[in-house]
């Protein structure tokens, strides 16, 4: 029995032994790696008391600061994170509003794996706000003191349009179907491209519009009582369409095209910018497929008891081709310097042929026409704008522009019962440059000032003749007295002063003054025999 006393003893302090020593074991290891547990609270609003429901709870690594787990409280603002290694944490409590909160200290043991944090308070936060910006988009129509602005650039409709569809939207426009534009009813209107007259609207408008991309319109001005900044030309008002300015960084590029029934469009552009240096190109045509008109008219008239009747039909073919293009840069030295730059060219003709038959009375005879229409332009203009750092309304620009146009007609008419064909030519050559400086300062908040002097120098030169084909020969006469050669030479020099005064009670008035000086010189070459 004593012997079996000894070895049961010594068995029990063998295992007290083992279990002394866990580090050895490679069993109780792997149960120490496994072993898991929870970390649980709730988060409360420090001010009022009151639960705070969806706040995220994340469980960082105390030695990293990595995230290991997370979750959102409840709508008692509890919350319990389970599969949680033991060790040692820290517990980041954040919700939109409240500043985060961070609990350090969070360990988890073998001995007590579950932890409940108690109540972790979270504050309101209050962020001062150290400058406010209020943005505002320009409306699509502006109405202003002296005059109307339609900011193309807003309008999205007017893609891949020209300058016709532009114009149809502008208040107090009207465009026809041929490109004619009227404003409020009247026709004498003046188009100026920048605030400037050009030769491409000088002779067919309708054409040169046509030919005008939408694309490159930023916003168009109408100027029903213009200014003493603008020459006297227009009665009816000013149209003027600003262009815009093509400000990219890199490279962009488009090709399009418009299919009817009427006319076809083909334009593609290429833009280059980088910094504050940039460059544009556009090349376009315009094509319209011959097309027939008819013109009927009749006419009865009753003369002492008798009837006198004129009727008149005939029908005619017309075919156009137009191209045109825009090469232009601009440079930016710095904020307050810039210098831009463009050359447009246009190209337009378009050929009639047409016949028509006259009944007048018993007598009747059929005329026969034919047509040539030819025309090109070039408008290079070139601008300095210089903008003063004290007042950002305060402005000078220097401008200049050059420009011209070639044209070539002819028309030949005859009739059936004479074998003479009538020809008429006209070949002219228009050149134009401009110098141009305007000033703008702003006295104070309620005045403006404007001020600048203009030089328009004209060159043309109209040659034309006359002259009668006999069919049978082909004998060419010379009609002296309708063929010749023209000079005319026009200088205008001009200068102006304007103010803008913001009255008392939300009235406006602008007063200027403008004094012009035209020099006037014509002759002919007297060509004779």
């Amino acid at each position: 029995m004593k012997n079996f006393l000894i070895l049961c003893l010594s068995f029990f302090l063998v295992i007290n032994i083992m279990e002394a020593q866990p580090g050895k074991g490679r069993k109780w290891k792997s149960q120490q790696q496994t072993l898991k547990g929870y970390i649980s609270g709730n988060v409360i609003d420090s001010l009022s008391g009151e639960p705070v429901e969806f706040a995220v709870v994340e469980i960082l690594s105390g030695r990293s600061g990595k995230q290991v787990n997370g979750a959102m409280s409840d709508e008692n603002g509890h919350f319990k994170i389970d599969d949680v290694k033991t060790g040692k944490y820290k517990v980041k409590v954040s919700f939109i509003g409240y500043t985060p909160k961070i609990v350090d200290g969070v360990e988890l043991t073998l001995e007590k794996p579950d932890k409940n944090i108690g109540n972790v308070l979270i504050a309101q936060s209050v962020n001062m706000l150290s400058e406010v910006q209020i943005v505002d988009q320009r409306s699509l129509v502006e109405s202003k003191i002296d005059k109307v602005v339609y900011n193309v650039s807003k309008d999205p409709t007017l893609v891949g349009g020209d300058a016709t569809d532009v114009l149809r939207k502008v208040p107090m426009l009207s465009v026809d179907m041929d490109g004619n534009v009227s404003l409020r009813g009247s026709t004498k209107v003046k188009i100026l491209l920048n605030g400037k007259p050009s030769g491409l609207f000088a002779d067919d408008v309708g054409e040169a519009l046509q030919m005008f991309p939408a694309d490159e319109i930023k916003k168009v001005e109408v100027l029903t009582s213009p200014g003493a900044k603008y020459d006297g030309e227009g009665s009816a008002g000013i149209i003027n369409i600003i262009t815009k300015k093509g400000i990219i960084n890199g490279v962009k590029g488009s090709v399009r095209s418009f299919v009817g029934d009427r006319m076809e469009h083909l334009n593609g552009s290429l833009a280059i910018g980088k910094g504050r240096f940039g460059m544009n190109a556009r090349l376009g045509a315009r094509y319209k497929l011959p097309t027939t008109s008819t013109n009927v008219f009749h006419r009865e008239s009753y003369v002492n008891g008798n009837t006198l009747i004129y009727d008149q039909n005939g029908e005619s073919n017309v075919s156009r081709l137009g191209v045109g293009g825009v090469l232009g840069g601009f440079y930016d030295f710095n904020a307050y310097n810039s210098i831009n730059t463009s050359l447009r060219i246009r190209g337009h003709g378009y050929d009639t042929d047409g016949s028509l038959n006259v009944l007048n009375g018993v007598d009747s005879y059929e005329r026969f026409t034919k047509s040539t229409r030819q025309r090109s332009t070039y408008n290079w203009t070139t601008d300095y704008t210089k903008k003063f750092k004290s007042n950002k309304e305060k402005k000078l620009v220097l401008a200049t522009q050059v420009e011209g146009n070639i044209q070539n007609n002819t028309n030949e008419k005859y009739y059936d019962y004479d074998p003479t064909i009538e020809n008429n030519d006209n070949k002219g050559l228009n050149r134009e440059i401009t110098f141009q400086i305007d000033y703008t300062h702003p006295v104070s908040q309620n005045i403006k000032i404007e001020t600048g002097a203009k030089s328009i120098l004209r060159n043309l030169t109209s040659d034309f003749s006359r002259t009668y084909t006999l069919k049978p020969t082909n004998i060419d006469s010379i009609d002296y007295q309708n063929t010749d050669i023209f000079y005319y030479d026009q200088n205008v020099y001009a200068g102006y002063l304007s103010g803008t005064f913001n009255l008392a009670n939300r009235w406006v008035m602008i007063a200027g003054v403008r004094y012009e000086h035209t020099q006037i010189k014509g002759d002919f070459d007297k060509f004779e025999a």
